[in-house]
């Protein structure tokens, strides 16, 4: 196997199930991979969602947090641990000239798109500060039933669609198993693998993306786009597999 310097991971279906707690074991296998690669998580959701969905299980060596790079919002942010304390040292943020054209944008879809017998949990259009993000039955849906919304993700594909006739300047993605994340264009996850370079200071080839949305129209699928090797996962357990060729 070709030996990679950085493995850089999508977050919901991928290292977790969407919204939901890393594992014991993920968090344990993943902490071995950073003991040995530079790893870097680049999610959709934001920094509040790493701590609470991605953090606690991770058992790192001290020293060894210098080797992780954490990047919410698709890559528009970054932070990393510093005196026991992560530290934001990249924000995109959006200007509220954009806020304000996404927001009514989407605003516009829901409610053009919206099923009115969908039980809606929680939020539909959360503002990340650097990236909105549209979660079609609400951001505390619960996962058995996100799991039956769109499956295929049709009904997303028609969100994107409309979205794209509205608000062309953006960059819009599907993303997670509800949603759509749009962003300034230029930011997406290829950006995140930019500026992630720039940090470790390593070259394209030397990173390897893992994800489940490595396809045209996923929020993963800018990775491939970039030129970096990918892998494609459907679920933690493939990705639980990989990490463990990687270890081994």
């Amino acid at each position: 196997m070709k030996r990679y310097k950085l493995i850089v991971f999508d977050l919901d279906g991928t290292l977790a199930k969407s919204r939901s707690n890393l594992d014991e074991e993920m968090g344990v296998v993943f902490s071995a991979l950073a003991e040995k690669y530079f790893v870097s998580v680049i999610s959709g959701g934001d920094f509040k969602q790493f701590e609470i969905q991605f953090l606690p299980n991770i058992k790192l060596k001290e020293e060894s947090f210098k080797n992780l790079v954490l990047c919410p919002t698709c890559g528009s942010k970054m932070y990393v641990l510093k005196n026991g304390t992560w530290e934001k040292i990249l924000s995109e943020d959006l200007s509220d000239n954009e806020i304000e054209k996404i927001n009514n944008a989407l605003e516009v879809v829901s409610k053009k798109l919206s099923n009115p017998l969908d039980k809606v949990y929680g939020n539909k259009i959360q503002n990340r500060g650097t990236q909105f993000t549209y979660s079609g039955l609400g951001d505390e849906a619960p996962l058995s039933v996100k799991m039956e919304w769109d499956p295929n993700q049709e009904k997303r594909k028609e969100i994107v669609n409309e979205l794209m006739k509205i608000i062309p300047e953006f960059s819009i993605k599907i993303g997670g198993i509800t949603s759509v994340d749009i962003n300034r264009k230029g930011i997406d996850k290829a950006y995140g693998l930019k500026k992630l370079i720039e940090y470790f200071k390593i070259d394209i080839s030397d990173i390897l993306f893992i994800g489940d949305a490595i396809f045209p129209g996923g929020n993963d699928y800018s990775a491939k786009e970039f030129g970096v090797d990918c892998v494609q996962v459907k679920d933690p357990v493939e990705t639980m597999k990989k990490i463990k060729e990687l270890l081994n």
